[in-house]
């Protein structure tokens, strides 16, 4: 993938992210470039302890490898299906991993999904997709995940 023209595609890995997937791709192959498939999985909790309890390292370190198989499995089927994929999954805050591999990568567009929350869960919660859209410097595409 040439990264001047690619496409960072910001996937949760749920369900409702193959629309975002799905759209990053189009956009992709209507501009005649690859993909780079990030996720930002959640960083460890403090709670994680190497004993029995709530969540041991072993499950989350499970966790964290399943979450890598499945993204690159996604890059796999894109690349056979002819789009070039690059798979990214990197541990921490959402809205400033994804700001900080458009940059590194010099992607093209950001694609980022918005489950549709109201103004209330931004106020009181804030947005990753409101706050990537502000602060980046590239075009930013929202897809929404789900529907209203």
């Amino acid at each position: 993938m040439s990264s001047k023209q690619g496409v960072l595609i910001c996937l949760d890995l749920s369900p409702e992210g193959e629309k975002v997937l799905a759209e990053g791709v189009s956009l992709a192959k209507a501009l005649g470039t690859g993909v780079l498939l990030l996720h930002v999985a959640a960083p460890e909790p403090d709670f994680v302890g190497y004993d029995e309890g709530i969540l041991t390292r072993d499950d989350r370190a499970r966790e964290l490898r399943q979450e890598h198989s499945d993204l690159l499995a996604l890059a796999e089927r894109l690349s056979a299906e002819g789009v070039p994929a690059q798979a990214l999954l990197i541990s921490g805050a959402i809205t400033p991993v994804i700001l900080e591999q458009a940059e590194r990568h010099d992607v093209r567009l950001v694609v980022v999904g918005s489950h549709g929350h109201g103004a209330l869960h931004r106020f009181l919660i804030g947005s990753t997709t409101d706050a990537v859209v502000r602060r980046s410097p590239r075009t930013v595409v929202v897809v929404r995940a789900l529907e209203a």
